[in-house]
């Protein structure tokens, strides 16, 4: 707001789960279906203007064994974020398949804990000196860091960068 950014938590949203039955696919041909949709998700761009900024896609491969993907804009979860959002999931499938109606709701909330570590950090004058030193460093228009390059010049269009990888805790495996 007035060229600060703004941080607005919506106080509910529904993500529609998109499910697709491969089951009727033989293995070969349900293998490379599978991959080839998910090759499609994951270069999908999102909508910035337009939530959610995370897709959900279940694949079904057999009468128990799927395939679940979420793709999210970075802006959503960053690294440190994937950890809790999978432990949640875990927590919430575990509750599913043990039939427990209902889970406790997160005690603290990411907003909440931003906001109390900011609140810290203003309160210890270490970190306000080191605050305060970095604005002024800051302050001002910075120099055009020139670095030596060691490849290729980058592409002039946006890249289709993606990450992906694939988790199969014990917890989660039955046999």
């Amino acid at each position: 707001m007035d060229g600060e950014p703004l941080q607005f938590i919506h106080p509910e949203l529904k993500i529609q789960i998109s499910v697709t039955d491969l089951a009727h696919l033989n293995g070969d041909e349900r293998e490379f279906r599978l991959q080839a949709l998910a090759s499609k998700e994951s270069v999908t761009s999102f909508d910035l203007s337009r939530l959610p900024l995370i897709r959900v896609s279940l694949f079904k491969l057999g009468e128990a064994e799927h395939v679940l993907i979420i793709n999210l804009h970075h802006i959503v979860a960053d690294g440190l974020s994937i950890g809790p959002l999978f432990d949640e999931l875990d927590t919430f499938y575990r509750a599913f398949t043990l039939g427990v109606i209902g889970v406790p709701p997160v005690g603290v909330q990411y907003a909440d804990f931003a906001l109390w570590q900011r609140q810290t950090i203003a309160k210890e004058t270490a970190y306000a000196n080191q605050i305060e030193f970095w604005h002024k460093q800051l302050d001002g228009t910075l120099p055009v860091l020139e670095l030596p390059q060691t490849g290729p010049d980058r592409p002039s269009s946006p890249s289709t960068a993606r990450m992906s990888f694939s988790t199969s805790p014990a917890g989660w495996c039955r046999t």
